[in-house]
């Protein structure tokens, strides 16, 4: 699926570096603070490169925001959701892109996250969550160190699967 940019156009460079659309709304709202984050500004709509400012100002990039998923929130949810602080925990978060793997000769993009298979059910159907989550593409040693239990251990629950 491509993913757009900030500005809604189509990123061919990098079409897989988002996750889903909850990630786009951490990395959104880490962009639009980089401004305030490096004192260049004290408030997010000050910078006129920010699809921010160009959205508020209707200013001279504004046509670059066509079908941008900001215009999912109306302009004052977006107000509010940029003015606030980037959660601490978010910032990991920005910085985490899709594991990219080799399978049969051919490059894949994790696009699934690994605690995505552990949400609903840490514990109750965790054998089957591992198994599932190997099966995608995620290794015996990315699954332990997630599940902060032994590779022997993932690798027997593999076995008796």
């Amino acid at each position: 699926m491509p993913v757009q940019d900030i500005f809604g156009k189509v990123d061919t460079s990098h079409t897989l570096s988002l996750y889903d659309d909850a990630h786009f709304w951490i990395v959104a709202k880490y962009i639009e603070r980089n401004p305030i984050k490096a004192h260049i500004v004290k408030q997010v709509d000050l910078y006129k490169y920010q699809s921010f400012f160009q959205w508020k100002y209707k200013y001279k990039y504004y046509e670059l925001l066509n079908n941008s998923m900001i215009f999912e929130m109306t302009y004052d949810e977006y107000a509010n959701y940029i003015s606030n602080e980037i959660d601490i925990d978010a910032i990991d978060i920005v910085y985490k892109a899709p594991k990219l793997i080799t399978k049969d000769n051919k490059l894949k993009v994790l696009k699934k996250r690994l605690e995505t298979f552990f949400e609903k059910d840490r514990d109750i159907n965790r054998d089957e969550n591992i198994k599932n989550a190997y099966l995608y593409g995620y290794t015996k040693s990315d699954i332990a160190e997630f599940l902060k239990i032994s590779h022997t251990a993932v690798n027997k629950i593999l076995l008796r699967s």
